[in-house]
């Protein structure tokens, strides 16, 4: 759900060489890293492959994997070759007008971590963008936790809902949005933009809605007005979401 494509790399601050920029040393060695976990996934997919095709078995998983494996390797080699390309001064400097460090921002919060992630981010959006996208799968169960505090409080005086309520409702929430967008990238593909901006905007209201009223047994009324929040509570989430793992890839 991300879409978001990754290059580049972390500077320190100020003027400095990138040759000996402890960020952009951080940024190859991560892309590094990254690039021999991905060759050893295909080699291992392959392998799996050629030993089941030797066994005469059914192959039709494993060559999927294989494919998967390539499209990762192929993804992560194309985010280190520009990552090198940092590596290049003047080639940098060149393409930046002046200087050699990323532009950044004017923002100081006085908490460190905050503020080191958000100069790294800045900086080097492409390889933040990069690592955002590697990491949100893998911390997308934080989605249900953060949600849950929200939920909670559209219903804190009802005593016949628990919190495990509000724990089923996100996950088939989720579950919901997974496949819309699902749906949404195959139309996209198909070249119907135009159904997919309706679908977008459309769909997911009506879901909130349909199962608000179902779920915990609300009025039209009630289901109304809990909607319209449940909109803003999902971009809010969504937000926290993001700078969460923004953190916790940094």
């Amino acid at each position: 759900m991300f879409f978001l494509f990754f290059i580049g790399s972390y500077f320190s601050k100020g003027n400095v060489d990138i040759g000996q920029s402890d960020g952009a040393s951080q940024a190859r060695a991560e892309i590094g890293a990254d690039l021999a976990q991905a060759r050893a996934t295909l080699a291992s997919a392959e392998a799996a492959l050629a030993a089941a095709q030797q066994r005469g078995t059914q192959t039709g998983a494993l060559v999927n994997d294989v494919e998967q494996a390539r499209g990762e390797l192929a993804e992560v080699s194309n985010a280190a070759r520009v990552v090198n390309m940092a590596g290049d001064a003047q080639d940098v400097a060149r393409r930046a007008g002046a200087g050699i460090t990323g532009p950044g921002i004017d923002f100081k919060s006085g908490i460190a971590f905050i503020d080191n992630a958000v100069e790294h981010a800045t900086r080097n959006p492409e390889l933040t963008a990069y690592k955002l996208k590697n990491t949100a799968y893998k911390f997308s169960f934080l989605l249900v936790p953060i949600s849950l505090p929200f939920l909670w409080l559209m219903f804190f005086w009802r005593r016949d809902v628990a919190m495990y309520d509000h724990a089923v409702f996100s996950l088939y929430s989720l579950s919901f949005m997974a496949l819309l967008f699902a749906l949404l990238f195959v139309l996209q593909f198909a070249g119907l933009s135009g159904i997919v901006g309706v679908l977008l905007f459309t769909v997911p209201p009506v879901h909130m809605f349909v199962q608000l009223r179902g779920t915990y047994g609300l009025s039209w009324g009630s289901s109304l007005w809990r909607t319209a929040v449940l909109q803003t509570i999902v971009a809010v989430v969504f937000l926290t979401y993001l700078a969460l793992i923004l953190f916790l890839s940094a």
